[in-house]
């Protein structure tokens, strides 16, 4: 879950970092993500890390922070880096002024890997028969699935489950294709011929 950067009052604002392609807080197949910001930053210096789990002080470094001052930047920063590896990652958005260092954290998890799609019983999809059955799961362990469809022989996709039934089909060769998307929307299809 997100849990967006809050500041005082005097400087109300919120700097969630974002998916560049769905602009999702909460899930990523992306290493690079984009800080986004509403209200007002003026006089604040920031730091991101995944690494400066404590508040740093007001004039030290900030460690993990990539800005040019020590770890800090000036002004917001347009994009932040997760370390390498896919993983449920935390990141602490930290901001100053002159006196003062506030901050919080988001977790967003980082996922490059794709669903699998498992067929427990593979069908013969040459057949006389008008109708078919085909049961299979879908897994995806990190961010876990979004949404499964499939089609046969490359008609429309339709949302579908761990068993799906095909009926009123021609005598001859078919093509079933599962697809599935996960939170981070990687994508897997299976073709079963």
């Amino acid at each position: 879950s997100s849990d967006s950067l809050q500041s005082s009052s005097r400087n109300d604002f919120s700097m969630p970092l974002k998916d560049k392609t769905t602009s999702s807080e909460n899930f990523t197949k992306s290493q690079s993500l984009f800080v986004t910001t509403v209200g007002n930053v003026a006089g604040l210096r920031f730091c991101l890390s995944e690494t400066q789990t404590a508040t740093p002080p007001t004039s030290g470094v900030c460690q993990g922070g990539r800005g040019p001052q020590n770890g800090w930047y000036s002004t917001v920063p347009s994009n932040f880096d997760l370390s390498s590896g896919d993983a449920r990652k935390t990141v602490y958005l930290w901001w100053a002024n002159t006196d003062t260092v506030k901050g919080k954290t988001q977790e967003i998890i980082y996922d490059t890997r794709a669903p699998t799609i498992s067929v427990s019983n593979p069908p013969n999809l040459y057949s006389r028969s008008t109708s078919i059955t085909i049961n299979f799961s879908s897994q995806d362990e990190l961010s876990g699935l979004n949404k499964t469809q499939c089609r046969i022989d490359n008609g429309a996709w339709s949302p579908c489950t761990a068993s799906v039934s095909a009926n009123g089909l021609s005598e001859g060769s078919h093509v079933f294709d599962i697809g599935s998307f996960d939170n981070s929307q990687n994508y897997f299809e299976r073709s079963l011929s």
